[in-house]
């Protein structure tokens, strides 16, 4: 049963977080929660990012992050296999899925949406 309060994430649970040209460790933020939820992840390398590129393939309901849908990509849980060429032209989707994820910054210890993340950062750190 997840958590409901603040929690470090454990090694086993990492995972980074990629909002555009940044990216961050889980393990250096607390996050509401100590399961992130596999719909918001990358199908290929499990980040979490703030735009995804929905499969068409066996694979529908998962997506591709931008970095690894540059490459040919095959699910070992699905079977489903797409080519690079085909998810070139690709339109990448906002992550409302990881709406609801939460993360409190490192430097000024606000409670930030992810997807509002970058933002936060630009206004208050930048």
């Amino acid at each position: 049963m997840a958590s409901k309060g603040r929690t470090k994430a454990f090694r086993k649970d990492s995972v980074i977080f990629k909002v555009e040209q940044m990216e961050w460790l889980s393990e250096d933020y607390y996050i509401y929660g100590t399961s992130i939820p596999e719909k918001i992840r990358c199908h290929g390398c499990r980040c979490v990012s703030n735009t995804i590129y929905p499969l068409e393939n066996e694979c529908q309901g998962h997506g591709l992050c931008k970095d690894c849908k540059k490459f040919d990509f095959t699910c070992r849980a699905h079977g489903g296999h797409v080519t690079a060429e085909a998810l070139r032209n690709a339109v990448g989707q906002t992550n409302y899925a990881a709406k609801r994820l939460r993360i409190l910054c490192l430097f000024c210890g606000s409670n930030e949406a992810f997807l509002n993340l970058k933002d936060h950062m630009y206004k208050k750190h930048y």
